[in-house]
């Protein structure tokens, strides 16, 4: 919500509601990797896997794994790396977002797509 707290001052430079869009896909994000952490240890390959676990920092790594897991992990970082913070407003995409969340943002529901599976 918005109380106010913005100690590294990103409001000044980005929307409030941009912000709580990047919340709410970080936090679905998040519930993703809850249920994927199990998953993987079930339907993963015996190759990927280091004496029945996923591999992680706690379970340890063969190499395979291990660039297995730094490939993902690096493709997914330069997503987020490129994609987060990105400013669009003042250019062709950006209007053409606005145009389409027109309805959603003059309701005011961050992450609402109208979309319940």
């Amino acid at each position: 919500g918005d109380y106010g707290f913005d100690p590294l001052g990103f409001t000044e430079e980005y929307d409030l509601y941009t912000m709580q869009e990047a919340e709410i896909r970080h936090a679905r994000l998040a519930m993703l990797a809850v249920v994927g952490w199990p998953v993987s240890e079930l339907i993963a390959p015996d190759w990927m896997l280091q004496n029945g676990c996923a591999p992680s920092v706690l379970n340890g790594f063969n190499p395979v794994s291990f660039l297995a897991t730094v490939a993902a992990f690096g493709a997914l970082g330069y997503f987020e790396f490129k994609t987060a913070l990105r400013r669009v407003d003042d250019k062709k995409l950006g209007a053409i977002h606005k145009e389409d969340m027109a309805d959603v943002w003059r309701w005011g529901v961050p992450g609402d797509y109208n979309f319940d599976p």
